[in-house]
Parts: C-alpha cells; structure tokens; sequence
C-alpha cells in the first residue's frame, strides 16, 4: 500500500493556495476579455483589500502606525498596484500559457540577479543546475519544442 498523508487542516489550506494561484492566470484571461483590464484589476484589488482588513480586524490587528504610512503606501503601489497592472496588461496581450512560463521563470531572474548582485547568498551547483533544467523546460515548452515563433512570444495583438 501506498504512503498515504493525512489531509490535515494546514495541508488543506495549502491545497487552497494551490487551487487558487493555478487558477490565477484562466480566471484573470477570461475576466478581462468581457470587462476592461485596468476596471477589472481595480475591482479585484478593492476586494482584496476590504478582504484583508475584515481579517486584520477580526484577529484584533492594530492599524499601522503613523510613520509607517509613506512605505506602506509606496510599497503598495510599487509592489502590487504597479506589479498588477503589469500583470493584467501582458496577460490580456498574450495567452495564458505564456505569462504562467514567464511567472514561471521569475525564480530563475532572481538567482541570476542575486548572483550577478555580489551578495552573501551563495549560489550552489545545484541551484546553477536547477536553473539549467528550468531553462531547458521553458525552452521545450514555450520554444522550439513548441513551435512557437517571434510573433508567439510577442502576443496575439
């Protein structure tokens, strides 16, 4: 018989997670085809945020404090509005199977960049080798394994 892992309540919600940021990319393309990409990605950050403030209030959160405000908010803008935005105008000029290999690659550009960075985080020859694989996939998968010409990697507009 086979190794069997119990289904735990922590095990589930990663499973949640999983089911979500899977989804992330269909859901996201089929929205936007039927509502405009800036309208749509307003109404799903305004949700998300009124989601994360029920949450923060039901757990007995206090508000930020006053200083912390200016970061907040350029971290807000930068790292989700800008990154959103960003997100969902590639998304709608492209087909999903692109944008999930480009996300895909992401891991890859950070190694790289903290490499080429000089900073304490070593790179080992198995992280070296995982990023030989990780290209060679999107390579089979988006490049020539798939046929995918120029005007594939540059979107269906």
């Amino acid at each position: 018989m086979g190794l069997r892992l119990p289904l735990t309540p922590l095990n589930g919600l990663l499973l949640l997670v999983i089911l979500i940021w899977g989804s992330n990319f269909s859901l996201v393309k089929t929205a936007i085809d039927k509502i405009p990409a800036f309208g749509f990605n307003t109404l799903r950050m305004a949700a998300a945020c009124l989601v994360l403030l029920a949450v923060s209030r039901l757990n007995g959160e206090a508000a930020p404090d006053r200083g912390d405000w200016p970061r907040l908010i350029a971290l807000g803008f930068f790292g989700h509005r800008c990154y959103q935005l960003a997100f969902v105008t590639g998304l709608e000029r492209t087909t999903v199977a692109n944008s999930s290999l480009a996300l895909g690659c992401i891991p890859i550009a950070v190694m790289v960049l903290n490499a080429l960075s000089g900073r304490p985080e070593r790179c080992g020859n198995r992280q070296w080798l995982g990023v030989g694989f990780a290209v060679a996939g999107v390579y089979l998968v988006a490049g020539q394994g798939a046929g995918a010409t120029a005007e594939t990697l540059l979107g269906e507009h």
